[in-house]
């Protein structure tokens, strides 16, 4: 008997997202892998996948992309957003530890309602204030405990910042999405051509002589097999978040996501042997997550509560 959908979509998700995350590490602390190569290959597969995507069943309600130039000018201040994001995230797993690197992925939620005050004057309430605190707060805990021949000051910056991005790119899409008609594919498209377009000059000035000794080594082959893994599952993870929130809710969603984070520093730590797990790890990992599921719960009551009052105008 199939497993129902909302489990399934559960499993799919975590079965991404865990190979997207372990199969980029080992490139990066086993091959030094360069970033630059890999996040061009990420999106360059992203790109290709989505052009080809409506001729297939899948992707048949979706309109056939034909890439204009002028589009990708007017998208480009996005896409050198969403360039920065991925590169930083990449940059954040190869200088820190598999089991580290989940931890600075606790502040999205502060650094995503610092955008939204700046760029839209929308305010957080004193719940989420407190969840959004609680989560610095154990992010702060978990930087003194990281053992310092594991700790990266440069990797804690790039982390800081990727999730930086990850809110400016969440708050800027919006802007921008009334160009391409209100189509998410269409956003994701032009993000990862763009991207693929920068990174591939990146690719050619600063990591075409480590690509010759891998070709030279004979290892070209093997770290293509695994970077195009982890580029497959790039793509994949995007489509598994979809189908998870269609399945499930996005309350659940985000559940999903806090446990999946402590399952995978759990992984890291006790099956990859990358970093220790000292209780300032725990703790900061789990209070992180708790904040983060906290301020969702107090946003899904709050929407609840704004579409009572809504029916009981109407």
């Amino acid at each position: 008997m199939p497993p129902p959908s909302p489990l399934l979509s559960i499993l799919l998700y975590w079965l991404t997202s865990t190979t997207l995350l372990f199969t980029s590490s080992h490139l990066f602390h086993t091959h030094n892998f360069p970033i630059s190569t890999l996040t061009f290959l990420q999106s360059l597969t992203s790109a290709i996948t989505l052009y080809c995507l409506p001729y297939t069943s899948y992707g048949k309600s979706h309109s056939i992309i034909v890439p204009k130039t002028s589009t990708l000018k007017k998208t480009l201040p996005m896409s050198i957003i969403f360039t920065l994001l991925i590169l930083l995230n990449n940059t954040t797993l190869s200088l820190s530890s598999t089991s580290f690197y989940i931890i600075p992925k606790t502040l999205n939620i502060p650094f995503n309602c610092l955008t939204i005050f700046v760029l839209e004057g929308r305010k957080t309430d004193r719940n989420g204030l407190i969840c959004i605190l609680t989560i610095i707060l154990f992010f702060l805990l978990s930087l003194e405990s990281e053992p310092k021949n594991n700790y990266s000051h440069l990797g804690t910056i790039a982390g800081i910042a990727s999730s930086l991005f990850i809110a400016l790119n969440a708050t800027i899409t919006k802007r921008f999405l009334p160009i391409l008609g209100d189509d998410h594919w269409k956003v994701s498209f032009y993000n990862n051509v763009n991207a693929s377009i920068i990174l591939s000059v990146m690719v050619i000035v600063f990591d075409s002589r480590r690509l010759f000794r891998f070709w030279r080594d004979a290892e070209l082959g093997y770290l293509l097999f695994l970077s195009s893994m982890s580029s497959i599952s790039g793509f994949l993870i995007g489509l598994a978040t979809i189908y998870q929130i269609q399945q499930t809710s996005p309350l659940t969603h985000n559940i999903s996501n806090s446990f999946k984070s402590i399952f995978q520093c759990i992984l890291a730590v006790y099956v990859f042997r990358e970093g220790g797990l000292g209780l300032g790890k725990v703790l900061g990992v789990v209070g992180g997550v708790g904040g983060g599921l906290g301020f969702t719960w107090f946003r899904v009551r709050e929407g609840r509560r704004e579409k009572e009052v809504g029916d009981s105008i109407v």
